[in-house]
């Protein structure tokens, strides 16, 4: 997978079309207002509490898992969608783009009743970026020793 693969429009256009669904999704999370967040969290945490049994689980843990997994799952998708536009991995883009978005997303929450605009959130949607990031680069790995 080093030298790269065929780039593939059909694959291409459907993780262009999921990146673009998961950005839409978390602009739609970002815009609710507090109270609105709050009654998602705690929905979360009650179907957590009852599958773990645990009732143990804050609303603090399961928000910032949340920015963590979104910003994950879009680095990973920004990984594939470059892979089969160009053929190869665009590795540091992927990341700076995701990173870029995560502190629009938090500009963004400035301006909704309730939210703020947090560094230490940015920084945890970063470390979601890395984690989607070498998530996309074991899937690679392993293709690659698959097909040796």
């Amino acid at each position: 997978m080093q030298q790269g693969i065929k780039p593939n429009k059909k694959a291409a256009a459907v993780f262009w079309i999921l990146t673009a669904v998961v950005l839409g999704l978390i602009f739609f999370f970002s815009a609710q207002n507090a109270d609105d967040s709050t009654v998602q969290s705690n929905f979360i945490i009650r179907l957590l509490s009852l599958i773990t049994g645990d009732d143990s689980i804050s609303d603090f843990i399961v928000r910032k898992a949340a920015h963590f997994c979104e910003f994950a799952l879009l680095c990973f998708l920004f990984s594939f969608s470059f892979l089969y536009t160009y053929g190869r991995p665009k590795w540091i883009l992927s990341l700076a783009l995701t990173s870029a978005y995560a502190a629009t997303d938090e500009f963004h929450q400035r301006f909704v009743e309730g939210r703020a605009c947090q560094v230490m959130d940015w920084a945890i949607d970063s470390a979601g970026a890395l984690a989607g990031l070498a998530a996309f680069a074991i899937i690679i790995w392993c293709c690659s020793k698959r097909m040796k």
